[in-house]
């Protein structure tokens, strides 16, 4: 079964390296991200709810470098500190809820890579809604 297919609670480390392994390139379901900040971060994650959403549904994967082709090489694990993923889950989800419209419900979980480390999976449904769009700078971006 396709990553993209499972439930996002299902995914753990090994799926994620197993990606790696297998040179899993991102396609039209499945996306790499490394470490970003600021409104890089938010920018990637609205690019990539809105597609996914408007095409059909996939799983953003933050944390997670690649190389020219595409395929996936490390985990590039993103720093939380102490009890800071509750925050962090927060900011992905009022980023995806304040810039897209119509409004896209994704899932967001975290899976520890080591070292006070996490990546971040963004699970994005299928719109029966589309088509969805960034709203243009609305001062929240």
């Amino acid at each position: 079964m396709p990553l993209f297919n499972k439930r996002i609670t299902e995914i753990e480390l090994q799926d994620i390296n197993n990606l790696i392994s297998n040179q899993t390139p991102e396609s039209k379901n499945l996306e790499y991200k490394g470490k970003m900040e600021g409104k890089e971060e938010k920018s990637a994650i609205n690019k990539a709810v809105c597609g996914f959403a408007n095409a059909d549904g996939g799983l953003f994967i933050y944390g997670l470098e690649e190389d020219e082709n595409k395929n996936p090489t490390t985990i590039d694990g993103i720093s939380l500190k102490d009890s800071a993923w509750d925050d962090k889950k927060r900011s992905i989800l009022s980023t995806s809820e304040n810039n897209i419209e119509p409004r896209v419900d994704v899932e967001v979980k975290e899976i520890e890579s080591g070292d006070n480390e996490v990546i971040i999976l963004i699970k994005v449904p299928k719109s029966w809604n589309a088509p969805h769009c960034i709203k243009k700078n609305n001062g929240k971006n």
